[in-house]
């Protein structure tokens, strides 16, 4: 009874034991078809590339996209500068200059330039020293020429007044003739300016008034 009993059981287990014999096997085949974890160079089942070069060439072209004006529209005419902003030319006639940066009037006074213009300086000086005066103050204050054509203003009824007590010309055409050398670096000598314009007012008021006009003519044509 003992024997016949103990065979069942035997028979029995042999099945586990045989189940145990294929269960390595069983969870190595489940290990081989396990799904793989998805790293991080696969997006939604899609692979995507590493290439340093190629992200950095993405990420220039981007930047240059991001960077493009939007309803760009392209300038085809340059504003035009006002009087304001353009230069002074105080060499008009490019004459050369000393080694100090210094150079001579432009016409001489006694040049045809001049004397063709020493009607107007000797029969009223006061009118051409007031006329010249303005015109330097324009100048130097706005850069651009002057469009007002007095003929009186306040130099010329100063002019006039001082000429009661003392001649005038000695005083003011020497200030006058060392504010626009100073505009134009024009080389001047105080003593002989004095004695130019006691001795020769007209050609005096004359040359300055022409170094005015070529400044003046040069920033009109703009």
């Amino acid at each position: 009874m003992q024997t016949s009993e103990v065979k069942p059981t035997l028979q029995q287990a042999a099945p586990s034991q045989t189940y145990s014999a294929q269960s390595p096997a069983m969870h190595q085949a489940q290990g081989s078809a396990a799904p793989q974890i998805v790293g991080p160079a696969t997006v939604s089942g899609t692979a995507t590339s590493h290439d340093p070069e190629k992200a950095q060439h993405n990420g220039g072209l981007s930047k240059v996209a991001a960077a493009q004006p939007i309803n760009a529209v392209p300038i085809t005419q340059q504003p035009r500068p006002m009087g304001s902003m353009l230069a002074a030319n105080h060499n008009v006639q490019g004459l050369p200059r000393d080694v100090v940066g210094k150079r001579a009037w432009t016409f001489g006074l006694c040049s045809r330039r001049t004397l063709s213009s020493c009607c107007l300086p000797c029969l009223c000086p006061c009118i051409v020293y007031g006329q010249v005066q303005g015109r330097y103050d324009a100048l130097k204050t706005t850069n651009q020429p002057s469009e007002s054509n007095e003929a009186i203003n306040p130099p010329c009824l100063l002019w006039c007044l001082l000429s009661i007590v003392i001649p005038p010309n000695c005083i003011f055409l020497p200030n006058q003739r060392a504010q626009v050398a100073s505009r134009y670096d024009i080389r001047i000598d105080g003593v002989n300016e004095i004695v130019l314009s006691l001795c020769c007012t007209p050609c005096v008021l004359s040359q300055t008034d022409q170094e005015l006009r070529l400044e003046e003519t040069a920033l009109r044509a703009h």
